[in-house]
Formats: structure tokens, sequence, C-alpha cells
């Protein structure tokens, strides 16, 4: 029995993820063309598009093949780069990540930045200080449109002292 290729697809601009079973060993341009005729994109061409897994630090060539099993979760946006600034103290740090580091990722780079002791607990929220928690397995490039590929996080205690 052939394996399922399950790949989850994350898109620029959406917070909602694409569960997508794949018959087929696809390359990153066909996977593209896929996804727009399917609905998931908008009709384009694929060269728009970059592909990138998850927290990785190089975008995918066209040409790339997705190896079933292999690739679980691909961020497609139109953004190349975010330039993510992250708030703590009211002092900001910007840094340009792919669409498709996790902000699990961008709250270890924060805290490096900053300086904050690893046992505190610590979230990003978007908007301001007194936000919902962002979920961490949430990518950078789903809170970005292809036209602003810019995002502020805010790094937050988890729990809030109500005084």
């Amino acid at each position: 029995m052939a394996q399922k290729n399950e790949i989850f697809a994350h898109f620029g601009g959406q917070k909602e993820v694409c569960r997508l079973e794949l018959a087929e060993e696809l390359n990153i341009r066909a996977f593209i063309e896929r996804l727009s005729k399917d609905g998931h994109l908008p009709e384009s061409k694929p060269e728009e598009w970059i592909a990138c897994l998850e927290d990785a630090d190089d975008e995918l060539p066209l040409d790339y093949p997705l190896e079933v099993g292999k690739h679980k979760r691909i961020h497609i946006s139109r953004c190349k780069k975010v330039d993510v600034t992250v708030i703590f103290n009211g002092a900001p740090k910007s840094h340009h990540f792919l669409p498709g580091t996790t902000l699990r990722k961008v709250t270890h780079w924060a805290r490096e930045q900053f300086g904050v002791d690893k046992k505190e607990k610590l979230v990003l929220r978007a908007d301001n200080t007194e936000s919902e928690p962002l979920d961490p397995d949430s990518h950078v490039g789903s809170y970005v449109s292809h036209n602003h590929c810019k995002v502020t996080f805010y790094l937050t205690p988890t729990h809030k002292i109500n005084g």
C-alpha cells in the first residue's frame, strides 16, 4: 500500500492551516499550481510565490521535490522575508525571518536579544501587551499580507498579574 503524502500548508496572511493529501510526488511549482487550481491561492504564476519548510533558513526552489512522508509543514507566501519587530518592556528589536518561521523560534530569538532568563515564561501577543497570547506553532507569515511584509509582536509574561 502506498504511503500517503500528507502536507499541512500555511499561507501568507491566513491563520487557518490547510491539510492536503497528495496522491503523487510533486515539486514546489506543481504544488503551488495545484493550490491555485484548488482555490487555496489566487490564480497567479508560481514564480510570484515562495515556499519554505517550517522553521527553515532558506526558501525552496520551484523544482524542489516534495518527498512522501518527509515534508509535513510548508509555508507559501508572496513575502520573501518578514520584517519582525518584537517589543519587550517598551524596547523594540527587529529581525528578518522567512514566513515559515514559527513564533516559538521568534520567541527564542527575542529572549536572546533581550537577555531574558530562560525560566521566565513569556508569550508573543499581537496588537498590544493585553491581547490574547498567540499560538507558538503559528508562522510569522500568517500575520502579514504580501503588500505589507512587516509585523510587530509584544513579548510579555504568560500570565498577567491583576493588581
